[in-house]
Order: C-alpha cells, then structure tokens, then sequence
C-alpha cells in the first residue's frame, strides 16, 4: 500500500475528493486488465483485488487500457502523418519535374494525388464531419422533421374524434 494511503488503506483524494492516481492504483488497474484479458470475470477480479464491484473492474480496465492505447494510436497517427509528409515532398518533387519538362498529364496526376493525401491527412486529424448529423434544438434533443410532426398530429386528432364517437355512443 502507498504510503501516502489513510489509515483504513484506501488510496488518497485530491482536494476535489477524487482518488489520486499512485504507481500502486496503476499497478492494480494494469493487474485488473492482465486477469480480464486471461478469462477472470469481473467478480472474480474484484473480489480478489478488492475493487468493491465488477464496474469499478470495468472502470480500471478502462483505465489500464487507455494508458496503453491511447499513447499507441497517437504515435501511429505521427508515423502516419510523417509519412504524408514524406510523400507530398515527393510529389512536389514529381510537380516541379513535370512543370519543367512540361508533362501536363504528370503535372494532373500529381495534383491529383495531393488532393488524396490532403484527404488522408484530414481524416487523421479527424477534419471529416459525419456523414449524416443529428439535428437538435436548442434543448440538446434531436430535431422533429415538421412531416413527422403533422402525422402525428393528425393521428392524435383522429384518435381524439375516434373516442369522442365512442364516449357519445356510450352515453
């Protein structure tokens, strides 16, 4: 246990009373995701750990697997992003050739192949928006289209004029 642990062994809080990240909870979330990944349930982790319940399990896997992926994927995203580079230079390289040879079918291609790498670029950086977005109003709720808004007004008054022929013809 940390030495910085209370007295009762739980780890210690920040001033806003969230528990403070120490090499031993590292060392424990990272033992929680090791016995997952061998096939321990969630119970099983955490009664032996002492987690206190299969979410706070699911919680440190989450952790422990953030710490290892998410440095993981932004280094891919470097190398790749190094890689454009490296290939635009080449391009510039093959424009340059081309304007003074003065190929324009080559001069097209490279063009071409800058607006793909370009392409490429962006949808690393994550410059791509969705292909169909959500709507919402100033509420944070999704946007009714106004037709589905008239049908179902319109079922609700034929509904209502429904009932209303049978409360009159119950009476």
């Amino acid at each position: 246990m940390s030495s910085l642990a209370s007295e009762d062994g739980t780890p210690p809080r920040d001033g806003q009373g969230k528990f403070m990240i120490s090499p031993e909870s590292l060392e424990r979330d990272a033992q929680a995701a090791r016995l997952r990944a061998s096939g321990w349930s969630a119970t099983r982790v955490s009664n032996h750990l002492g987690y206190g319940s299969r979410q706070n399990v699911d919680r440190a896997v989450r952790r422990a697997m953030d710490r290892i992926i998410v440095p993981a994927i932004e280094e891919a995203r470097k190398l790749m992003l190094d890689s454009i580079a490296e290939q635009a230079e080449t391009l510039l390289e093959i424009q340059q050739a081309a304007i003074a040879d003065g190929d324009l079918t080559v001069w097209l291609r490279s063009v071409d192949q800058f607006g793909k790498l370009d392409d490429r670029k962006a949808r690393l950086l994550g410059l791509f928006a969705p292909d169909k977005i959500l709507n919402l109003n100033g509420r944070g709720e999704p946007e009714v289209p106004p037709a589905l808004v008239e049908n179902a007004r319109k079922i609700e008054e034929q509904a209502a004029k429904e009932e209303a022929e049978l409360n009159g013809r119950s009476d």
